[in-house]
C-alpha cells in the first residue's frame, strides 16, 4: 500500500512543488525591481517546500513501512479481534 500510494501521489506532488519553486526563483534570485525586500521570504518558502516535499515522499512512507514491519514481526498472542463465540463470552447480555 505504501509503494502504490507513493507511486500514485509522486507525479502530482512533484509537479506542484516544481511549479511553485520555479515561480519563486526570480523573486529569490532578485531579478525583479524592488525584490530585495521579498528575497528572504522566497528563499524560506523554497527551502520549506523542498524539505516538506522530501519529507512527504521519502520519510513518511519509510516511517510507515518500518512501523508496519516492526509491528508484524512481533509474535501474536491471539486474534486481533475476538470471533463471534469469544464476543458472546466477553460482552454482557442485554435484558429482554
Amino acid at each position: 500500500a505504501v509503494v502504490k500510494g507513493g507511486m500514485t501521489r509522486l507525479r502530482p506532488v512533484l509537479m506542484t512543488s516544481i511549479a511553485t519553486v520555479t515561480g519563486l526563483l526570480p523573486m529569490a534570485i532578485g531579478l525583479e525591481v524592488g525584490s530585495s525586500n521579498s528575497m528572504p521570504l522566497a528563499r524560506a518558502v523554497i527551502g520549506g517546500l523542498t524539505f516538506a516535499t522530501l519529507f512527504t515522499l521519502v520519510l513518511i512512507p519509510l516511517l510507515y513501512y518500518t512501523l508496519h514491519k516492526w509491528r508484524n514481526s512481533k509474535p501474536r498472542k491471539g486474534p486481533a479481534f475476538p470471533g463471534p463465540r469469544e464476543w458472546e463470552e466477553i460482552t454482557p447480555s442485554l435484558p429482554e
